[in-house]
Order: structure tokens, then sequence, then C-alpha cells
């Protein structure tokens, strides 16, 4: 096991992220300052308002999101999204935070990725993921690892801690991805084609794949890999992306290949415009 993926596993320092620290973490960034140099430490944690675990949960966060890339510089993609919009409250920001997110998670890569799962547990998490880290003759504490479990449920769903002091609001928990059906009990929750607009989808098969050609069950495949989405959905998105001359959907051979027309230029912020225009 490298570790980049204990990185993404642990790196957290068990902090669920806050919506406001990625804000105040790019925009210091954007500024120039160097708010993870260990020479600058305090300086950083007067200026973000956040203590010295939370600064290094932040780092992890900003890498995690994909918003940052090795040396802490803002990737192209945050750049952009940032540029249209400044407090990432959009909803179509959070669709892209959540995508970028699963690109680095190793519980929802091994659990809904790797195992196709959809309805879990905590006994299920706790079992599957001490499994995983074995296998990789790595040994981490059941203590530590039902953390790891509580930071990526709280990532998508409320947090129910009666204490108003406590209660922490995910950036990703209004998008429903994951459900709560019991105590212990979610699931990846299902999504139709009414709830998942097509710019998500255009998004992903523009963005997310190499080739200018994919056929329906490729496209399938790649976004179902992000959103919990049924074929019969994302045949239904498809053919509206046709409709509107974002693709070519032809079904003539029997293959139903997709050609993404002028692929470079559907963009994040193409993407952006579609969302927001139609």
């Amino acid at each position: 096991m490298n570790n980049t993926y204990m990185n993404f596993l642990t790196g957290h320092q068990t902090f669920m992220i806050r919506q406001s620290w990625l804000v105040k973490g790019i925009n210091a960034i954007k500024k120039g300052r160097n708010i993870f140099s260990n020479q600058e430490l305090i300086q950083s944690i007067d200026y973000l308002g956040i203590g010295s675990n939370m600064v290094q949960s932040l780092r992890y966060w900003l890498r995690r999101f994909n918003l940052v890339d090795k040396e802490y510089q803002l990737t192209q993609e945050c750049e952009s999204l940032f540029s249209l919009d400044p407090l990432l409250t959009d909803y179509f920001t959070k669709w892209l935070l959540h995508i970028w997110n699963t690109e680095n998670s190793p519980i929802w890569q091994l659990i809904h990725i790797n195992d196709k799962v959809v309805n879990f547990d905590n006994d299920y998490l706790l079992n599957r993921l001490s499994q995983h880290l074995k296998e990789r003759d790595k040994q981490i504490k059941d203590k530590t690892v039902k953390e790891l479990i509580n930071v990526f449920i709280n990532l998508y769903c409320k947090n129910n801690e009666n204490d108003p002091e406590k209660i922490i609001i995910s950036p990703l928990e209004p998008l429903s991805v994951i459900k709560q059906k019991s105590e212990k009990e979610y699931q990846i929750a299902n999504k139709d084609s009414n709830q998942i607009h097509p710019a998500l989808v255009l998004y992903l098969i523009a963005n997310k794949n190499e080739k200018k050609q994919l056929t329906i069950l490729d496209a399938s495949d790649l976004i179902q890999k992000y959103i919990n989405l049924d074929f019969l959905s994302i045949r239904k998105i498809i053919d509206q992306l046709a409709l509107k001359k974002f693709i070519v959907f032809d079904k003539s051979t029997g293959l139903n290949n997709i050609t993404i027309i002028n692929k470079e230029e559907k963009d994040l912020f193409f993407c952006w415009k579609y969302y927001h225009e139609s």
C-alpha cells in the first residue's frame, strides 16, 4: 500500500470538512500565502482561524477534492470553478466536489467501485476495511477504522448532534448521495434522470474518459462510478444530450456508440453554462 493511498485514508485527522475551510484555503493560496509551511504554522492558524490539526486536515481535504496539486497549488479545475462560484455553494459545484472526492476516497472506491455494494451497515464497513488493510499488511486499530468510517459517513449524511456547537454541515450532505436507512444501515441512493442534470453526465463522459467515442455501456460504467444512476436513466439523459446536439448517439449499428462533438470544448465552463441556462 503506497503512502498516497494511506494519506487519503487517514490524513484528515478525523476532521470532517467544513465548506468554509475550503473557501478559506483556496483564498489563502490565491493570495500567495504558504499556509501549509511548518515555518508559517502560527500565522496560518491565525489567518484561517482554525487549530494546527485542522490546518493539516484542510491540506488533506484540498488534495482529496483535487482542488490543489501535489505542490499545493490550485488545480486548473479549481481555478475555473472558484471563478464561477467563489463561495462553493452552487448545487452544480457540490456535484463536482462529490465527483472529485470519489476519485480519492479509498472507502468509496472499495465498497462501490470494487465491491459494487449499494446497501451496507457499520459492521460491513468495519470488517471490509479491516480485511482490505490486512491484505496489504497494514494494521490499524479498530477504533481508528471506526473513526475513518464516521468521517466517510458524515461527509454525506447529516450529523445529528444535539449540541449546536457540534453541528457540522458537509458541503456534500445536500446531495443525499448516501442515505441513512436506520441507526447503522446506509444506502448509496439510486438517482433517476429527473434528479441528475444532463450537464453532469456530459461533464463525466467528456472529461473523465480519454476517448472521443464510447459505447452506451462504457458510458454507463463510467457514470456509475460516481453516481448510482440506473441504466434506463442514463439512456434517457444520453438521448437528451443527443437532442441538444452535444453528442451523436448512433443506434443504427446496434453498438449504441456515443460520439462527443468537439470533446475538447465540453469543459467545466461549458457544462456550468449548460446547467445554469437550461
